[in-house]
């Protein structure tokens, strides 16, 4: 997947999240099966495992703009819910996005030097030539 589809994404699915809330009791049916914060934590660990995906730069730099993005999106989710009278925003639900992204982003971070380092390798086999025979 390329960095700009990472992106694309991660904006897409966040839209679908706002779609689904904003639907009349879907929220809430979602609620009453899973537990509320673990819905927010799975879906902002996904969007922030995309964004940071989808930039470019040191793995700090990276870190920082997803954590960036992701308290804007969760900031955003929060102020659409107060603007639906059918729906009450929590902060609580914020610190949960906030939380997940942190997460995900330590653990990339972590992760990254492999992750580099086995696509480096892959690439050297990609571009590995035998030499010819005379």
């Amino acid at each position: 997947m390329s960095q700009r589809s990472c992106l694309i994404a991660a904006i897409a699915f966040f839209c679908v999240l706002v779609a689904i809330g904003a639907v009349s009791d879907t929220a809430n049916a979602l609620s009453a099966v899973f537990y509320d914060k673990l819905l927010h934590f799975t879906a902002y660990a996904l969007i922030s495992t995309l964004v940071y995906a989808g930039l470019r730069g040191a793995p700090a730099a990276r870190a920082l703009r997803t954590l960036a993005f992701i308290f804007v999106l969760g900031c955003i989710d929060e102020m659409i819910q107060l603007a639906l009278p059918y729906r009450n925003p929590n902060w609580l639900d914020w610190k949960f996005d906030m939380l997940a992204a942190l997460t995900c982003v330590g653990m990339l971070m972590l992760l990254h030097p492999v992750i580099t380092a086995r696509h480096a390798l892959r690439i050297e086999r990609i571009n590995y030539r035998p030499a010819r025979k005379p």
